[in-house]
Protein backbone atom coordinates (compact mmCIF):
# COMPACT_ATOMS: atom_id res chain seq x y z
CA UNK A 1 0.00 0.00 0.00
CA UNK A 2 1.42 3.33 -1.01
CA UNK A 3 0.05 6.47 0.59
CA UNK A 4 0.77 10.15 0.58
CA UNK A 5 4.53 10.72 0.51
CA UNK A 6 4.43 14.27 1.91
CA UNK A 7 5.28 14.41 5.61
CA UNK A 8 3.10 16.91 7.46
CA UNK A 9 4.92 17.39 10.71
CA UNK A 10 8.01 18.89 12.24
CA UNK A 11 11.39 17.37 12.95
CA UNK A 12 13.90 19.08 15.23
CA UNK A 13 17.38 17.75 15.98
CA UNK A 14 19.52 19.50 18.54
CA UNK A 15 23.26 18.73 18.76
CA UNK A 16 22.58 15.15 17.54
CA UNK A 17 21.47 14.38 21.12
CA UNK A 18 17.79 15.35 21.06
CA UNK A 19 15.19 14.54 18.40
CA UNK A 20 11.65 15.93 18.51
CA UNK A 21 9.07 14.88 15.92
CA UNK A 22 5.35 15.54 15.70
CA UNK A 23 2.81 14.05 13.31
CA UNK A 24 3.49 10.50 14.58
CA UNK A 25 0.68 7.93 14.46
CA UNK A 26 2.45 5.11 16.32
CA UNK A 27 5.78 3.81 17.50
CA UNK A 28 6.27 0.58 15.57
CA UNK A 29 9.46 -0.49 17.39
CA UNK A 30 12.32 0.87 19.42
CA UNK A 31 15.47 -0.07 21.26
CA UNK A 32 18.68 1.78 22.15
CA UNK A 33 19.90 1.74 18.55
CA UNK A 34 16.78 1.98 16.37
CA UNK A 35 13.38 3.68 16.45
CA UNK A 36 10.59 3.14 13.87
CA UNK A 37 7.80 5.73 13.77
CA UNK A 38 4.63 5.49 11.65
CA UNK A 39 3.17 8.65 10.10
CA UNK A 40 0.30 9.21 7.65
CA UNK A 41 2.85 9.40 4.84
CA UNK A 42 5.15 6.51 5.72
CA UNK A 43 7.75 5.40 8.20
CA UNK A 44 10.51 7.44 9.81
CA UNK A 45 13.46 5.36 10.96
CA UNK A 46 15.99 6.72 13.41
CA UNK A 47 19.35 5.08 14.07
CA UNK A 48 21.65 5.97 16.92
CA UNK A 49 23.25 4.89 20.15
CA UNK A 50 21.92 4.87 23.69
CA UNK A 51 18.55 6.25 22.56
CA UNK A 52 15.57 6.46 24.90
CA UNK A 53 12.05 7.73 24.30
CA UNK A 54 11.84 10.48 26.88
CA UNK A 55 8.41 11.88 26.10
CA UNK A 56 5.46 11.03 23.89
CA UNK A 57 2.04 12.56 23.50
CA UNK A 58 -1.01 10.97 21.93
CA UNK A 59 -2.71 14.40 21.81
CA UNK A 60 -0.47 15.87 19.12
CA UNK A 61 1.44 12.74 18.06
CA UNK A 62 4.78 14.05 19.27
CA UNK A 63 7.77 12.07 20.44
CA UNK A 64 11.08 13.10 22.00
CA UNK A 65 14.12 10.82 21.65
CA UNK A 66 17.35 11.43 23.56
CA UNK A 67 20.71 9.79 22.85
CA UNK A 68 23.21 9.95 20.01
CA UNK A 69 21.28 10.45 16.75
CA UNK A 70 23.19 9.02 13.76
CA UNK A 71 20.52 9.12 11.04
CA UNK A 72 16.89 9.91 10.28
CA UNK A 73 15.36 8.38 7.14
CA UNK A 74 11.93 8.35 5.49
CA UNK A 75 10.40 5.23 3.93
CA UNK A 76 7.17 5.07 1.92
CA UNK A 77 4.19 3.07 3.16
CA UNK A 78 3.59 2.11 6.77
CA UNK A 79 4.54 -0.72 9.07
CA UNK A 80 1.99 -2.72 10.95
CA UNK A 81 1.53 -1.67 14.52
CA UNK A 82 4.11 -3.51 16.58
CA UNK A 83 4.49 -4.43 20.19
CA UNK A 84 5.37 -0.85 21.11
CA UNK A 85 2.69 0.86 18.97
CA UNK A 86 1.20 3.34 21.38
CA UNK A 87 -1.01 5.64 19.34
CA UNK A 88 -4.21 4.59 17.59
Amino acid sequence: MQGNTDFHGNIKIKDRELLEIDGIKSIAAFDEGYVLLNTDSGVISVEGEGMNIEDLSSEDGSVRVVGKINSVAFEGGSRKRGLFGVFS
